[in-house]
């Protein structure tokens, strides 16, 4: 069980690097100026989170 705990943050990092990427393209392909960039990826991060949130609210993994 130990195994499938260490995965999961790689996973997780993957998933952020996966978030930030897609904003970065999302804000070059609408065309939008750069410094539109970090609220695009600071709302794909929360909803991502928001997202972890709401899936492991029954784990009792003891996180």
């Amino acid at each position: 069980m130990r195994g499938r705990r260490s995965g999961s943050g790689l996973m997780l990092a993957g998933g952020i690097v996966i978030v930030i990427g897609f904003g970065v393209a999302l804000i070059k392909a609408l065309d939008l100026p750069n410094y539109w960039i970090p609220l695009v990826v600071g709302v794909g991060l929360f909803v991502v989170g928001a997202i972890r949130w709401a899936t492991s609210r029954g784990d009792s993994s003891g996180r």
